[in-house]
């Protein structure tokens, strides 16, 4: 796939003696890392939880929201997180 040809074209074309060109290649590397593991928390994980679990579906509305606020508050934690560190 073309992600995985660009890994040696990154190689043959990173300065590593350039500061800046290091930081921004491990920002963008992190990023990308960041929103594959969000991506595979919120999507692949809790989609698979929710339309799976019977105890989920028959929980009342306000349990189901309840739920729904803390899994988006625990991603805005692991965002902050992320931020800060």
């Amino acid at each position: 796939s073309a992600r995985v040809s660009s890994g040696p074209w990154l190689s043959l074309s990173y300065n590593n003696t350039s500061y800046v060109a290091s930081l921004l290649t491990q920002g963008i590397f992190d990023s990308v890392s960041a929103g594959i593991l969000i991506y595979m928390a919120l999507v692949e994980l809790m989609t698979h939880h929710l339309t799976s679990s019977k105890d989920f579906r028959k929980a009342s509305s306000r349990h189901q929201t309840a739920c729904f606020v803390s899994m988006y508050l625990g991603a805005a934690a692991m965002c902050v997180i992320g931020l800060w560190a």
